[in-house]
C-alpha cells in the first residue's frame, strides 16, 4: 500500500468519525429527498428496455418511460439510472426546500455544478465512460422521462387508486435546460446559470412531502446505488417506526434489487452495505435475524428533528 493510499483511507476513517461525533447541522449538511421516489427506487443498472421500466413496492407502483429527442429522429433517452439521478434528485430537493424556487440553478459551468454533486470530473470521448458523458447522459434521460406513480389500496371490499404523473423538467420550459456547451472545456464558464424549472406538480410533491437526510452519509456511499437507497429507505423509515419494523429480504429484493438474479447475491450485497451504513448511522438500531431485517423502535432519524 502506497503513501496516497494510506492517505485516502486515513482521510475517509476521519470523515466517518466527523460524521457519527457531529450533527448534521453542526455540518451543514441538511438535505432533502423526494419521498415518491424513495419509496418507488430506480433501477441500479441500466434497463434491457430502453422505453418503458415498472417496478413495484407493496402499494406504490412506478413507471417511467424514456422522452424522446425529436431533433434527433426521435432518439429515445432512454430511463434514468444509477448514481447521478439520485445525487440530480437530492440537489434538487435540497435547492426547492432551501430557496423555495421551481427554477434550479446549476452553476455556470459543469465542473461548479460536478463540485455541488460531489462528482470528480473526468473525460473519455472514445469510450464514453467520463464521469462528464455519464452525468450529461443522466440529466437526458431523468429530465426528459415521463414519471408515472400509482398507490393502490385494496381491501376485501373496495379498491381505490390514485395516480401521479409528471415530468421533472417542466415540458413547457425545455428551452432552459442548456447543460453547458458540449464542446467547451467543463471548466469554461457561460454568461448565464445554466438553469432548469420544474414542472408544477413535482415542484408541489417535494415542497409538500420532503425526506430530511445526511448529505454527509450520502457522500459517503455515493458510489452504490444500492447503498444509497437502503440509507433512505432505513433513515425514512427511522421517522414512524413506534414498534419495531420487521421486513423480509425477498421485500427488499423485489424494492431495490431487480438487478440481482438470486436472492442470496441480492443480501449478501446489502448486508455489506448495511454495515457502513451502521458505522456512519450510530443510531440506526437493526437486527437482521434470518430472512429479514429489523428496524427497532429506538432508532431514530439520521437527521435530527426540532423538538
Amino acid at each position: 500500500m502506497n503513501s496516497q493510499q494510506i492517505d485516502r483511507l486515513v482521510k475517509k476513517a476521519e470523515q466517518m468519525q466527523t460524521i457519527r461525533d457531529t450533527t448534521t447541522m453542526d455540518r451543514q449538511a441538511l438535505g432533502f429527498f423526494t419521498r415518491l421516489l424513495l419509496l418507488t427506487t430506480l433501477p441500479h443498472a441500466e434497463p434491457k428496455t430502453k422505453d418503458v421500466y415498472t417496478t413495484t413496492n407493496g402499494q406504490y407502483h412506478l413507471g417511467i418511460r424514456s422522452g424522446y429527442d425529436i431533433e434527433n429522429e426521435n432518439k429515445k433517452y432512454g430511463i434514468p439510472f444509477g448514481i447521478y439521478p439520485r445525487l440530480l434528485l437530492a440537489f434538487i430537493c435540497k435547492e426547492v426546500i432551501m430557496k423555495k424556487s421551481k427554477t434550479i440553478h446549476l452553476g455556470q459551468s459543469l465542473n461548479q455544478f460536478m463540485e455541488k454533486l460531489g462528482i470528480a470530473p473526468s473525460y473519455d470521448g472514445k469510450k464514453n465512460t467520463g464521469s462528464i458523458t455519464r452525468l450529461r447522459d443522466q440529466m437526458d434521460r431523468l429530465f426528459n422521462a415521463d414519471i408515472i406513480v400509482k398507490r393502490v389500496e385494496q381491501t376485501a371490499f373496495s379498491k381505490k387508486s390514485a395516480q401521479l404523473k409528471y415530468q421533472i423538467v417542466d415540458g413547457m420550459q425545455t428551452e432552459e435546460i442548456y447543460f453547458w456547451d458540449k464542446k467547451t472545456h467543463p471548466d469554461q464558464k457561460q454568461i448565464f446559470d445554466t438553469a432548469i424549472t420544474l414542472s408544477d406538480t413535482f415542484f408541489e410533491e417535494i415542497k409538500n412531502h420532503p425526506v430530511p437526510i445526511d448529505l454527509d452519509i450520502l457522500s459517503a456511499i455515493k458510489t452504490s446505488p444500492l447503498a444509497i437507497d437502503l440509507y433512505l429507505f432505513l433513515t425514512y423509515n427511522s421517522f414512524k417506526v413506534k414498534q419495531k419494523i420487521e421486513v423480509s429480504w425477498k421485500s427488499l429484493h423485489q424494492q431495490f434489487g431487480s438487478e440481482y438474479t438470486e436472492l442470496k447475491n441480492f443480501t449478501r450485497e446489502a448486508k455489506k452495505h448495511l454495515k457502513k451504513i451502521c458505522m456512519l448511522y450510530p443510531d440506526l438500531h437493526i437486527e437482521l435475524p434470518r430472512g429479514k431485517i429489523v428496524i427497532l423502535p429506538t432508532s431514530t432519524p439520521s437527521v435530527e428533528l426540532k423538538p
